[in-house]
């Protein structure tokens, strides 16, 4: 060359829909969703333990507003593989 340098910029773009910084489902964060998940969402609902906005956002698997045992039943439905995909 002639003294200048001629650059490639690559960029990678993750699109995710409605912002959604979460799996549904995955209430430790850990990046899957399994029976620990279960186990969180079973203490929450028993008012054991309290969850951050963005995991309660995770938990509601019916979308309705709300985080109660009607998820946790299709969280076990998914984990019993009765169900495919989250949410519903």
């Amino acid at each position: 060359t002639n003294g200048t340098s001629s650059g490639v910029v690559n960029y990678i773009v993750i699109v995710k829909p409605n912002n959604q910084n979460f799996i549904y489902g995955d209430l430790n964060g850990d990046g899957s969703v399994n029976s620990s998940d279960y186990a969180l969402l079973k203490r929450y609902i028993l008012k054991q333990i309290d969850l951050p906005q963005d995991k309660l956002a995770a938990a509601d698997l019916n979308r309705n507003g709300s985080v109660d045992s009607i998820d946790y039943s299709i969280l076990k439905r998914f984990l019993l593989k009765s169900i495919t995909q989250l949410p519903l």
